[in-house]
């Protein structure tokens, strides 16, 4: 598997599009021999840096292949890639940029791939007219990504916008191409339900229930729906039936206690909306813990990106002195040790990371690449064992 294909946990890349779509990836255009060949050599420099989540070096590799081969399309495209693996939205959709000017009119189906992966991208970071304009970019190109996909994302951005008319535009479209698509079905019932209209909303969710019985947030909307109409009898009925499957779902849990005290049964209805306001703390405190993780992460991946190592180190560091238990800073944590050639201290924080509960198998790999290289073999076969154990990949001879 190529480092491409391996590094993440997105829909896929440049190189597993050329696999998804049967279609080789294209050979280095017609150079001086030595040209393409350095070209060549620098991209698998490239990927092999990738493969061990060395980001900077990677992107350095690509940066002088593509000087050596400024009219190869695919190597744009796999430095987009690379900066969407690190977390850099906004250098992704530079390369992007330059790759749709020095090749105009391409019609690559990765460009469809990306494009859907930037916009992902930059919703997870709060830019959504960002993510927006980047999901119509993957709608006029085709690609593996289903169109009903990426009209059902552009009218979820649309949704988070307030830019309701568009979103209902865009829902309309996505079921238009899949008639069937429950989740689109749901989504539109939901945005009908924003704007207030409850007969549509009722009827996008009959829909989904027809298909789907057991459809959680098909049943919390026609709660909803009956507490706004105040028929609280039925409101109180359909959150019922969503506290019988979820008891802890949050919206069920007001809507009954709001039915439960209009309906006179106060203790009750008290006691659902003294739940209802501890998950609701309980959820502000795992969205705040999650910005604030995801800020050290940012900001110590560009130092990384950027080559400078300790300011990296320094922000984890901090990170993990405000969340100790933060499986991935010490992951991050692990990379930037590593990168700054300090081995003990890499396996330290790799360790760290186990202990916290992080994804055991990248922890092994990493563990036994570095024993190995400070010269302690016994504990490099142990954690390759482990690693290998866990990923049920083939055992050394």
């Amino acid at each position: 598997m190529t480092a491409l294909r391996a590094r993440s946990k997105r829909a896929g890349s440049w190189l597993a599009l050329m696999l998804v779509c049967g279609v080789p990836a294209e050979p280095l255009p017609i150079l001086h021999a030595q040209e393409a060949d350095g070209a060549e050599v620098q991209r698998r420099i490239g990927l092999e840096h990738l493969e061990n989540r060395r980001f900077g070096p990677a992107l350095e590799a690509y940066r002088r292949a593509i000087e050596l081969d400024p009219d190869n399309e695919r190597l744009y495209l796999e430095t987009a890639d690379i900066h969407l693996a690190s977390g850099a939205p906004a250098e992704a959709e530079t390369t992007l940029a330059e790759a749709a000017r020095r090749f105009p009119g391409s019609i690559a189906p990765a460009y469809n791939l990306l494009y859907h992966d930037l916009a992902e991208l930059w919703a997870s970071t709060g830019r959504l007219a960002k993510a927006s304009a980047a999901m119509e970019a993957a709608a006029r190109i085709e690609g593996p990504i289903a169109p009903a996909v990426i009209h059902k994302r552009i009218g979820d951005y649309g949704a988070d916008l307030l830019r309701l008319d568009p979103a209902l535009a865009a829902y309309r479209t996505a079921l238009a191409l899949d008639p069937g698509n429950a989740a689109v079905q749901l989504a539109l019932g939901n945005l009908h339900l924003r704007r207030n209209s409850l007969g549509e909303a009722r009827q996008a969710f009959d829909q989904v229930l027809a298909a789907h019985p057991d459809s959680i947030d098909s049943l919390h909307g026609i709660s909803e729906i009956h507490r706004r109409r105040g028929e609280f009898e039925q409101a109180l009925a359909a959150a019922d039936q969503v506290l019988e499957r979820v008891p802890d779902h949050q919206n069920a849990l007001y809507i009954r206690g709001t039915a439960r005290v209009r309906m006179g049964q106060g203790a009750a209805g008290r006691a659902d909306l003294e739940a209802y306001a501890a998950l609701e703390a309980r959820s502000r405190a795992a969205e705040q813990r999650a910005r604030a993780l995801n800020a050290f992460r940012t900001g110590a991946q560009r130092h990384l990106l950027e080559g400078r190592n300790d300011d990296a180190i320094q922000v984890l560091e901090s990170g993990i002195a405000d969340y100790p238990d933060a499986a991935e800073l010490y992951r991050d944590l692990g990379q930037a040790l590593t990168q700054a050639g300090r081995h003990r201290e890499a396996i330290a924080a790799y360790l760290s990371m186990l202990e916290n509960g992080g994804d055991a198998p990248a922890a092994h790999r990493e563990l036994a690449r570095l024993y190995r290289t400070i010269g302690d073999i016994e504990a490099s076969d142990r954690h390759q064992s482990f690693y290998e154990a866990g990923t049920g990949a083939r055992q050394r001879p």
